[in-house]
């Protein structure tokens, strides 16, 4: 495939926008995982904002 990248070092084969995309940019997570942990730190960053400012 001409998209396709080896990397002759480890003699991988994968497509060559993976050397151009932020790492952050690249998941292998469906989207119930990635909302279920988008609710978790929501839910985290209210209730640390409610600890500090009860302990304030």
């Amino acid at each position: 495939m001409k998209e396709d990248y080896i990397n002759p070092e480890r003699g991988e084969k994968y497509p060559a926008c993976i050397d151009l995309c932020p790492k952050e940019a690249i998941s292998l997570k469906d989207v119930e995982q990635i909302g279920e942990e988008k609710r978790i730190d929501a839910v985290k960053r209210l209730f640390g904002d409610i600890l500090k400012e009860t302990e304030a």
